[in-house]
């Protein structure tokens, strides 16, 4: 049957990559690679209690200090949550585009 191969007719020498062309495919791979990474970075930022961690982290090594307390009073989550008060009358916006 001529269907049927002699697996003494491959030659293997044929089916290896030369030193050139495993170093271009390496360069392809560490390319992809860079790039992915790279997507990935710019696309996804980081979390924010990374963020927080690293800053934190900063400021102490740059500071010598450990405590970043400040004095100022700041609004409670209530206050905060709360809407904001419109003004009893409305503004009428004129210029040159609105007439």
């Amino acid at each position: 049957m001529k269907g049927d191969i002699d697996l003494r007719d491959i030659r293997v020498s044929k089916l290896r990559l030369s030193r050139q062309r495993w170093m271009l495919l390496f360069a392809a791979v560490a390319f992809a690679t860079v790039v992915a990474l790279g997507w990935r970075y710019v696309t996804h930022p980081p979390r924010p209690w990374l963020v927080r961690w690293k800053l934190d982290r900063y400021l102490k090594k740059e500071s010598h200090a450990s405590n970043f307390r400040t004095d100022f009073a700041f609004p409670s989550k209530a206050e905060m949550a709360k809407p904001k008060e419109k003004s009893s009358a409305p503004t009428v916006p004129v210029g040159t585009r609105t007439g």
